[in-house]
């Protein structure tokens, strides 16, 4: 069902229904409006302390982003298994994240306003996107 028949059916009386998030993204065309995208973004080499200095800010701002869908997965790439959850333990060497967007283009537009990209952590010139399919 596409958004217009689903506005029609309410427009006309219908019971309202909750529909999958999907049915609801879905142009007339039948294609989805946005797609899920696999981000791999190492951090520079020197980026440890940039990083710790950003981190709450990054998180805060992600929140708006989690809650309405866009993000839907991301965290710390390790260099290893750390001996115990202490940030202080954690050996980052970059980030990777799932993004809910319509294009490439957008992705790099949202990452771009990151706290991590404002404070010179991620290394945009080796980012790679790839669209992504997830089967669970």
């Amino acid at each position: 069902m596409c958004v217009f028949q689903t506005v029609r059916r309410l427009a006309l009386g219908g019971p309202p229904r909750r529909l999958a998030t999907l049915e609801i993204r879905r142009t007339i065309a039948g294609r989805p409006s946005t797609y899920d995208f696999l981000v791999v973004i190492p951090d520079k080499p020197d980026a440890r302390a940039r990083r710790l200095e950003a981190r709450s800010r990054h998180f805060e701002e992600l929140k708006p982003g989690i809650e309405a869908g866009k993000y839907k997965m991301g965290g710390a790439l390790l260099r290893s298994v750390p001996k115990d959850d202490q940030v202080s333990s954690l050996d980052f060497v970059g980030s990777t994240l799932v993004v809910s967007a319509t294009s490439e283009e957008e992705v790099l537009e949202g990452l771009k306003k990151d706290a991590y990209s404002q404070h010179d952590v991620w290394d945009f010139e080796k980012i790679q996107i790839y669209p992504f399919k997830p089967a669970f």
